[in-house]
């Protein structure tokens, strides 16, 4: 059989029965095939693609007079598993990192809340902080579940000041380990008061 299916829209092309004819000078057009993987593209294809008279949608490279660099090999064979030569790259020009770079986001800071004066917006003005990464940072993806938690992280990629403005609970600490043995006791007794 004579066929082959265009690489573009996969219909398959038949020079036998199915000639296509240009629209302008009514001639046979011939499908445009490539050199470097032997595969055609059907004319309809080529006319609304132009640039698949140049470039070879499988192969990746250009044909023609306008080469890519390397163009000898495939996209799959330019980025093929690296040869026994590329893996015995030389370290010793390069350092290790002891510390953290200027760069790099300072650590988050812990916020106790209040829950009479503290809010999203208020807190993004205060720290200087977009609201909506306080709420990814911290999960609350409505603002009124801010008033469940206790504490909320600010990112230090925004926040670098480092210091908390509310670095304490508000009850105390002994206030919060308190509440803490109560309700350790409470889930493990079941006593609901």
């Amino acid at each position: 059989m004579d066929w082959t299916t265009c690489c573009v829209c996969a219909q398959v092309q038949d020079s036998r029965f199915s000639p296509y004819l240009d629209e302008k000078t009514e001639k046979e057009v011939a499908a445009h095939r490539y050199e470097c993987c032997n595969r055609e593209v059907c004319p309809p294809c080529l006319q609304s693609q132009p640039r698949f008279r140049s470039y070879c949608p499988y192969c990746q490279q250009a044909s023609g007079a306008v080469q890519q660099p390397d163009s000898s090999k495939s996209a799959w064979a330019r980025h093929a598993r690296p040869g026994v030569e590329d893996s015995e790259k030389s370290y010793d020009g390069m350092t290790l990192i002891d510390g953290l770079s200027e760069d790099e986001p300072a650590a988050d800071v812990l916020h106790f809340v209040d829950p009479n004066n503290d809010s999203i917006n208020s807190l993004a003005i205060r720290y200087a902080v977009p609201a909506k990464c306080l709420r990814h940072t911290n999960g609350i993806y409505s603002d009124h579940l801010l008033a469940a938690r206790r504490s909320i992280l600010i990112p230090g990629e925004y926040y670098k000041g480092g210091v908390s403005l509310s670095p304490r609970p508000i009850e105390g600490e002994e206030e919060e380990a308190r509440k803490g043995k109560l309700r350790r006791f409470q889930t493990t007794c079941k006593v609901p008061e």
